[in-house]
């Protein structure tokens, strides 16, 4: 029996590939197509799939979630989820077809590991398709989410461009018994666009990353304005304190919960040090769906 991610596999080569070709397709001498494997050197670069950040938002019920994929200069992959960095299993493309399969990412509500699979088209720099659940929650495995991801393009930065301010930035404690996680977490790129900032926020569990909609620094002071998966939906401003790494934060014992004090950031990682090494690295393929296992 084929095992499903390999199922998936060969369905995303399928698709791109494609048996027919509609009328509006391009013509073969106009096509490119590549299978890139992590760490795959060699592959051919795939010249219409630009380097930069793609975002996309999938629903569990009324609640949104987002997926961010980065794809690099070399055209290797990795996928934002949940604070967690991982790499693309497979990505390929053939015209404007794009499909590509995650490594196992954490569905932390129901303690299991999920893939997406994603297949789609290369739209004016934005990829609309369906991603595919392989894994998870019974009540999700085998559904498709239609979505669309928001293109950041990275490939014409500057060289004078400010990298002082991007980077992995986190607060996150351990609460009681059950090992809850408390806090925040925002990851600050540099974009053809300016600077982009997306908000993992710690609720018992890591939800995000959340794209931003608007980003305002005063000082070494952050704000950005997040439409959070809770409440009314709209828009929230969060505000927060930006530090360099090393310094060690003092708990909160207090027990007051003050929301009109910026919280404290101190951050972890570089951009370069949170991707570069997941990018070159193959997919872990774990064989084990719970988290953790």
């Amino acid at each position: 029996m084929v095992k499903a991610p390999t199922l998936i596999l060969l369905l995303i080569g399928a698709a791109c590939r494609g048996s027919t070709r509609s009328s509006d397709a391009l013509p073969p001498r106009q096509t490119h197509m590549a299978s890139i494997a992590a760490g795959d050197s060699d592959t051919a670069y795939v010249r219409e799939l630009r380097p930069g950040y793609y975002i996309a938002p999938w629903n569990e019920g009324k609640v949104t979630h987002w997926l961010l994929v980065l794809v690099t200069p070399r055209f290797q992959g990795v996928t934002y989820y949940a604070a967690e960095a991982s790499p693309l299993c497979s990505l390929e493309m053939h015209g404007d077809s794009v499909g590509f399969l995650t490594d196992a990412l954490p569905y932390w509500s129901s303690g299991t590991h999920f893939r997406f699979a994603f297949l789609g088209k290369l739209e004016s720099g934005a990829l609309k398709g369906s991603l595919l659940m392989d894994g998870g929650p019974h009540s999700y495995n085998g559904r498709q989410f239609p979505t669309e991801f928001e293109f950041f393009p990275t490939d014409t930065l500057s060289t004078t461009a400010d990298t002082s301010r991007a980077g992995d930035f986190a607060s996150v404690r351990y609460v009681g018994e059950e090992g809850d996680l408390l806090g925040d977490e925002v990851l600050l790129v540099n974009t053809n666009r300016g600077l982009a900032a997306f908000y993992t926020g710690y609720w018992g569990v890591p939800d995000g990353p959340f794209p931003a909609e608007s980003i305002s620094f005063h000082g070494d002071t952050l704000t950005l304005a997040v439409r959070l998966p809770r409440g009314d939906q709209s828009a929230s401003g969060l505000t927060f304190v930006l530090r360099p790494p090393n310094l060690t934060l003092e708990p909160d014992t207090s027990g007051n919960d003050d929301s009109t004090n910026p919280k404290t950031l101190v951050k972890k990682a570089s951009v370069a040090e949170l991707f570069e090494q997941v990018a070159s690295r193959g997919c872990a393929h774990p064989s084990s769906s719970k988290v953790g296992g």
